[in-house]
């Protein structure tokens, strides 16, 4: 039954029609937060943006509705290796 809500809440937030951005700007401070506060959470974060892009490239239909999210995490994985690559090398 609680398991039933989580999924409702976490599907109208990621995959609800006007919600899926609010849904990607909070994963994005999270992620942001995470990186900040760990100097490697990017091994840990870059799995779960891929994981979100794929169930975004599974979801999208023949519109096109997804595709913006896919894209803006695409640049939030990049951003994010980017950023792990380069606090490693500087230490």
């Amino acid at each position: 039954m609680v398991a039933a809500a989580i999924e409702a809440a976490f599907e109208t937030l990621l995959f609800g029609d006007p919600a899926w951005i609010f849904g990607l700007i909070l994963f994005m401070i999270l992620t942001v937060v995470l990186m900040k506060l760990f100097k490697y959470a990017g091994a840990l974060v870059i799995p779960l943006i891929i994981a979100l892009e794929v169930m975004y490239y599974e979801r999208n239909d023949q519109y096109g509705i997804y595709v913006w999210p896919m894209l803006i995490l695409l640049a939030l994985a990049i951003l994010v290796a980017a950023y792990t690559l380069l606090s490693a090398k500087n230490k």
